[in-house]
């Protein structure tokens, strides 16, 4: 099992940017718009997931209107690899004590695929496009601490430029070809690369003691991929939950 020693805050980019390079700046979602539960989507109980150690844990998956057509909303059990919809049982290969078990839920998300949330926590925002692209924002019940999830799916020109700010290789080609970048201009995050298609990052928010961490994965064609895709995962949790993040992160990476 790989623990993760780095730690992140959540980020975006800021508005200032210069020629096709945007700035990196830190910042936390944006909650005052993204009033939970939201009207888009819903959620579903599902028969407890069974980690690699026989341990059961609360399992649920989102539901979404449908981004393919009119049909009603669009359901996504590919995480749990069962053909038998009428008798869904997710295994995954992770293990968490009975004890801190009782800490998290599992939610299958659209587009995304399964991830560990706190028990507490809810979405607050949840998209994916026809094309397959897929964000979500998931918080805690104050909207202090959140997670935030984003697959480009196919699209190149997202997956680049969003990968841009992590793999320096990918930035040239990104700005060749008028994607864009992002730049950490002022050298605010902290980035260990773990191999050529994943570094973990960590970052500090000005004036917040909360403390994020992350994952950001990226490959093409030449990694032998059929696309080229980015994901990337950001934790951001108080000083007296960031144990919480290293189970997040790892659920994340042992799953994807």
């Amino acid at each position: 099992m790989l623990y993760l020693k780095f730690l992140i805050i959540l980020l975006s980019l800021s508005g200032f940017a210069y020629g096709d390079i945007s700035i990196f700046k830190p910042t936390f979602p944006d909650m005052k718009n993204n009033k939970a539960p939201s009207q888009q989507h819903q959620i579903e109980k599902l028969p407890a997931a069974i980690l690699s150690n026989q341990v059961s844990i609360d399992a649920y998956i989102a539901a979404i209107p449908s981004p393919f057509d009119d049909t009603g909303f669009y359901k996504d059990y590919s995480a749990c690899n069962n053909d038998n919809l009428q008798q869904v049982k997710c295994q995954f290969n992770y293990k968490l004590s009975a004890t801190e078990a009782k800490n998290f839920k599992i939610i299958l998300l659209p587009g995304i695929g399964a991830a560990l949330m706190p028990k507490t926590w809810q979405i607050i925002h949840i998209d994916m496009g026809p094309s397959g692209i897929a964000s979500t924002v998931l918080a805690s019940p104050n909207k202090d601490e959140a997670i935030t999830i984003y697959n480009s799916s196919a699209c190149v020109g997202c997956a680049m430029h969003n990968a841009s700010l992590y793999f320096p290789k990918v930035r040239k080609l990104s700005l060749d070809n008028e994607f864009g970048a992002i730049e950490d201009k002022n050298h605010l995050l902290n980035i260990v690369k773990a191999n050529k298609n994943k570094v973990y990052f960590s970052y500090q928010i000005p004036n917040s003691p909360n403390k994020t961490h992350g994952i950001a994965y990226y490959a093409d064609e030449s990694d032998g991929n059929d696309v080229t895709n980015f994901q990337e995962i950001k934790v951001t949790l108080k000083p007296e939950h960031q144990t919480w993040a290293r189970d997040i992160l790892n659920f994340y990476q042992a799953t994807h």
